[in-house]
């Protein structure tokens, strides 16, 4: 930047006085020059900032979705249904439907695709995916409403078990972090979710013991070990509920243990807070379809991001309040008021 001469009008010498007039005009013009350029370089940074943010909408915009999804009785059907009403709400560009029903094919799904022009796919659930998977097509995907999805999937998507830091942190709230967390999971579906338990659990400061089962025989014989050196004051057991590793009749050992001993139990699986375990959360499907329509997105800007799975983040949770009680948890009206579900139901 120009350094402006400083000179004194009463200087005796002409020729002196001139020369350091001359000077500074020049010095100012510079200085003239380098801010109108500071300016222009100013104002071009901050549209290199503003641009993007109006121009990423537009670019959207025209890009075009279908969401795929089978066809399902009441009242299963609001569960599509609220799902595809969030990604509608998030995606500002076009959004297809097609319906999967008995006459569908992988044939007519391809030829539909190919006529429709589309830019990405999002297939709800596990037979929209493997219908998907015979058309040929590889658009930016995101997968949802699934039981699971290996780890090194090509494909980012959220995953229908809720996410483990939620349930913990949960449990920290109602319970505290006195208590060892027992769990038994299949090693085969539940690997990836469990090593995010893990990470939850050292964060949360809680103490996470692990069993694994990979079938109903070893995850009955597990139980069975595992109740005989419980200790309700120290310990609690969270069921990961997958339907290789847990069936009625072991859960039903389970419940009847942990009431008669008072030993607090919480579950993956909403269906096992109605029977008595002490709280589950479940999807909020409207907030759900919004996350996933934002992975879309993401997917769509930059198609070679690495893939991401997800756990159930937009949730509510379902709490059983006569198990609280007999636990002795005494939850106040203001408190259950911020649970989605409050069993027994009225």
């Amino acid at each position: 930047m120009p350094i402006l001469t400083v000179f004194s009008l009463q200087t005796p010498d002409k020729s002196k006085f001139v020369g350091q007039l001359r000077q500074n005009c020049l010095d100012w013009l510079k200085l003239g020059i380098y801010l109108g350029m500071l300016r222009r370089f100013v104002v071009a940074c901050l549209l290199c900032q503003v641009l993007p943010v109006f121009a990423e909408p537009d670019y959207l915009q025209q890009k075009k979705v279908v969401i795929i999804y089978p066809k399902v009785s009441a009242p299963y059907n609001q569960i599509f249904e609220q799902i595809i009403e969030g990604i509608k709400q998030e995606f500002p560009g076009e959004v297809l439907l097609y319906l999967l029903d008995k006459t569908s094919s992988k044939q007519k799904l391809g030829d539909w695709i190919r006529e429709q022009n589309v830019d990405a796919f999002l297939p709800l659930g596990s037979m929209a995916k493997a219908m998907l998977n015979g058309t040929g097509k590889h658009f930016p995907l995101v997968q949802g409403a699934i039981s699971r999805l290996a780890n090194g999937s090509d494909h980012s998507g959220i995953v229908m078990l809720p996410d483990p830091d939620k349930m913990l942190r949960h449990f920290v709230e109602l319970i505290g972090t006195s208590k060892d967390i027992h769990l038994v999971y299949n090693p085969v579906n539940q690997e990836y979710w469990v090593s995010h338990a893990i990470e939850a659990a050292a964060t949360l400061g809680i103490k996470l013991k692990l069993y694994q089962a990979a079938d109903l025989a070893h995850s009955a014989l597990a139980y069975r070990q595992l109740l005989s050196k419980l200790n309700p004051k120290h310990d609690a057991l969270w069921l990961a509920s997958d339907h290789k590793i847990m069936d009625a009749a072991i859960f039903n050992h389970v419940l009847e243990f942990s009431w008669q001993h008072e030993l607090t139990v919480f579950s993956n699986k909403l269906p096992d807070v109605k029977r008595g375990a002490l709280f589950s959360m479940f999807p909020d499907n409207v907030l759900m379809g919004r996350n996933l329509a934002l992975m879309l997105m993401q997917r769509i800007k930059d198609p070679r991001q690495k893939a991401k799975i997800e756990y159930l983040s937009a949730v509510k949770v379902a709490i059983n309040i006569r198990t609280a009680k007999h636990l002795g948890l005494h939850l106040s009206e203001a408190e259950l008021s911020h649970y989605g579900l409050v069993y027994p139901l009225p």
